[in-house]
């Protein structure tokens, strides 16, 4: 009987020959070369989109200690919250970190503790009931109080966001244009203290309480001729930044005096060196209507900020551009 072969179960004639697949050497070079090119392309792109959502997410936070401000603004007299505290004799700490909730640590002593009770984080604590809301998820976190960690008695708050020293006890009515004067912003950078806060930019205070030991009233006044950077006229000092300027992809968020909050992109690198003391003395080409730092280094550090300008083009040095509360849009750069 002649042989027909074997058939499969649906009577389709199998083939007794057997066939190899494989690939060349070539051919494996090509795919190989191919998924390099897509993830050159693509891994860039994943990874601001993931700096988009934390972006997004830092905002969120922002806006609601905004609102926080806001609500603390109409339970007391239509005034802005207090920047900074003084020490159990009257002191204004203006010119001090700040810890972040008090007594976080015990090791820290009566007027550390006595200063912390006037941080925006803690009088807006009753608003927000979240201390998680004062860090943006895209900053490291780092420690500048040098607390022993078997002293710490509850959890620190992580705070990258600072408070416009200016708006410090400053009535709400005499703000000038409230949807362009700063109430909060990533004003340390790309970072976020472990437990601690500070005023960006910071008013100067009296140095020395009233005849009956009460801290000396301390509130903004419109910049004049008179200011100087010493205690004989009022002036105002942004801090250098712990970290990069250029918080999400070139930019940070900001927080305005009416509670509304966006996202900035800021300016490029202006001086092409990498310490941040050779920024200072030369103007970059920022806006100081968008950007309140005038120089970079080419990491996105800042030492030199935009400042008050005078009637005739001269340089006051009292205060900031737009933490002013008598800013407006108009005013001259220098």
């Amino acid at each position: 009987m002649k042989n027909t072969g074997s058939r499969g179960p649906a009577g389709v004639r199998m083939s007794s020959a057997k066939r190899s697949f494989g690939f060349t050497l070539i051919e494996l070079l090509v795919v190989i070369a191919i998924i390099a090119i897509l993830a050159a392309i693509l891994f860039p792109v994943f990874a601001q989109a993931r700096e988009k959502a934390r972006q997004i997410s830092c905002l969120s936070n922002l806006k609601q200690s905004a609102t926080a401000s806001m609500m603390y603004v109409q339970d007391y007299d239509e005034t802005f919250p207090t920047a900074f505290g003084t020490s159990v004799d009257g002191h204004w700490g203006w010119d001090f970190i700040h810890i972040a909730p008090p007594g976080w640590s015990s090791s820290f002593g009566a007027n550390t503790n006595h200063r912390a009770l006037s941080t925006y984080q803690y009088v807006t604590q009753p608003y927000t009931k979240n201390s998680e809301i004062y860090g943006c998820p895209s900053s490291t976190e780092i420690d500048v109080t040098a607390a022993d960690p078997a002293t710490v008695v509850q959890k620190p708050y992580p705070v990258t966001y600072t408070y416009n020293g200016l708006l410090h006890t400053y009535p709400m009515a005499g703000v000038q244009q409230p949807a362009d004067v700063i109430l909060l912003w990533e004003g340390d950078g790309k970072v976020k203290l472990k437990g601690a806060s500070v005023a960006q930019p910071s008013l100067s205070c009296p140095e020395e309480p009233d005849a009956n030991g009460n801290p000396t009233p301390c509130v903004y006044q419109p910049s004049n001729a008179s200011c100087s950077q010493d205690k004989n006229g009022q002036f105002s000092t942004l801090f250098f930044s712990d970290g990069s300027y250029w918080v999400h992809n070139g930019g940070m968020n900001f927080a305005f005096a009416d509670g509304h909050a966006k996202y900035r992109k800021l300016g490029a690198v202006t001086t092409g060196k990498s310490d941040v003391n050779d920024v200072q003395g030369g103007e970059g080409p920022t806006d100081c209507h968008v950007d309140p730092a005038a120089g970079y280094t080419t990491t996105g550090l800042s030492a030199w900020y935009w400042n008050v300008a005078g009637p005739n083009g001269e340089e006051w040095i009292c205060h900031p551009y737009q933490f002013r509360p008598d800013y407006q849009p108009t005013d001259k750069c220098w």
